[in-house]
């Protein structure tokens, strides 16, 4: 049976105040210091971050930005810094270009240097294949090549209805973009197969989604499928989606792949906890889903220098789970959580609550040297607007703070 536990809110702002916390799962008490600092506003106006951190420690978040149409993305906003986070500028592509990528997370810098930049979805299918976009840089994200075609080979394939009820014929590429060891990539996806058809719980017209591993050998312009990392219509209410992968680089298990994946979007069937499923043939098979000790949205997951494995998470809560009369309230739970792992997965420990105020619960993570991490996430309306106790003082902006972790 999970316990509940107390977290620290840390920071300047919310320095020493504790509110009743999430269940920690496994052992290792507080074995880690974490210290975090002042909040520093990234892109005013911006709505689920994603990040980029380059070998030359640049810094590149985006996210969407407020628009007028139904379309998604509409518009987005890019911005870069290479300061540790401190100064921001506004990037933008070529004019040639349009708008540049829209990526949600999948991004990597190669063994030679080369950025490679998958657009957030791929479209189709259309003769077995889903097209996406790849963009390159050469010059640490001053400037961009592309796009070129990426084209993702997945005949069982199938497009279907997005959580707002709108056709949608995208395979949607999230979070991971891996070079492995063979100079091979590994890319995180997740969307519809034809068997694919059990409604999700809160959105009839959505079915429930399959997370899958794809794999290029060509430098990002060919995809086969890999595996099905995970699918149960059974689980949760959109069963395994928005995946985020980690190669661990040393220790017992180096080489084992590590994914997180959502379950839910906590609105309507409670809990809806993250899950977790290792592999260790590169992908090929992978281990039984299992439930985590939190629950949450879009999950993040890096390896740290040092070992220790930090997952990012957001929780969104409402004042009770029965349905109650009345504008909706925030929970006392709700905001943006880190959590850690000292053994490579097995088990997490020290979930800590970064922020209560309003938020999509979309984050990301990166560490900037050795046991600095660097964390964005959003504050603001963002899909709030409606509920009685929004903050009409916080404006919608993606921040972030600054961490630092050590084993005490």
């Amino acid at each position: 049976m999970l316990t509940r536990t107390k977290t620290l809110l840390v920071g300047s702002a919310i320095a020493a105040a504790i509110f009743t916390g999430l269940p920690l799962q496994g052992q290792g008490g507080d074995r880690l210091k974490i210290i975090v600092g002042p909040e520093r506003k990234v892109l005013p106006d911006g709505l689920q971050p994603f990040m980029f951190l380059s070998r030359e420690g640049t810094l590149v978040v985006q996210a969407q930005l407020p628009t007028g149409t139904t379309e998604f993305p509409g518009r987005w906003g890019t911005v870069r810094s290479t300061d540790g986070g401190r100064i921001w500028k506004t990037w933008e592509a070529a004019k040639t270009q349009g708008g540049g990528p829209f990526i949600e997370g999948s991004a990597a810098q190669l063994k030679d240097g080369t950025i490679l930049i998958l657009q957030w979805a791929a479209r189709g299918p259309k003769d077995g294949y889903f097209i996406g976009k790849l963009w390159e840089s050469r010059d640490d994200w001053r400037t961009l090549a592309g796009p070129t075609d990426a084209r993702f080979h997945l005949p069982q394939g199938k497009g279907g209805f997005d959580d707002g009820g709108n056709p949608v014929d995208e395979l949607f590429l999230h979070r991971t973009l891996l070079e492995m060891p063979n100079g091979d990539l590994l890319a995180t996806a997740y969307g519809w197969f034809q068997e694919d058809t059990t409604p999700s719980s809160y959105k009839k017209t959505m079915n429930k989604f399959r997370s899958l591993l794809l794999k290029s050998k060509d430098r990002g312009r060919n995809w086969a499928l890999v595996s099905t990392i995970a699918v149960d219509p059974a689980v949760g209410e959109e069963s395994y989606n928005e995946p985020v992968l980690v190669r661990l680089t040393q220790g017992k298990h180096e080489g084992r792949l590590i994914v997180l994946l959502r379950t839910g979007s906590n609105k309507a069937k409670w809990p809806n906890p993250l899950y977790q499923t290792e592999s260790d043939d590169e992908g090929k098979t992978w281990s039984k889903p299992r439930p985590l000790a939190f629950d949450g949205v879009d999950p993040e997951l890096i390896e740290m220098r040092s070992g220790i494995l930090v997952a990012g998470f957001g929780w969104r809560t409402k004042e009770s789970r029965q349905k109650i009369r009345g504008p909706r309230r925030l929970g006392p739970e709700h905001g943006n959580y880190v959590a850690f792992s000292l053994d490579q997965g097995a088990t997490w420990t020290q979930v800590t609550r970064l922020t209560k105020e309003p938020t999509t619960g979309y984050v990301a993570i990166r560490e900037l040297e050795p046991n600095k991490l660097f964390m964005v996430y959003d504050v603001g309306d963002g899909w709030f607007r409606e509920w009685a106790d929004y903050p009409k003082g916080i404006d919608r902006a993606i921040c972030g703070r600054l961490l630092e972790v050590r084993k005490e």
